[in-house]
């Protein structure tokens, strides 16, 4: 998605500002804009699990449970 992003914002439908810029430059703007979106999704991931975890532990919510069953030793 972030390389999506910074392919369109940068090389195919460039802002007419962006009009000095060099396409070695265009290229490193795609890459950094692909990296920075990725650690702004990480952030966001890691703070809707830590609210996921308070809500589940701290008010006594039920959290997500999975069942699985156990396979016989014969393999069925």
């Amino acid at each position: 998605m972030g390389i999506l992003g910074g392919l369109l914002t940068f090389i195919i439908l460039p802002n007419p500002q962006l009009d000095p810029m060099s396409g070695s430059a265009r290229i490193m703007a795609t890459g950094l804009f692909a990296l920075l979106y990725m650690l702004l999704m990480l952030a966001l991931m890691v703070v809707i699990a830590f609210l996921y975890n308070i809500f589940t532990q701290a008010m006594g919510m039920r959290g997500v449970t999975i069942e699985m069953e156990s396979a016989d030793e014969s393999g069925q």
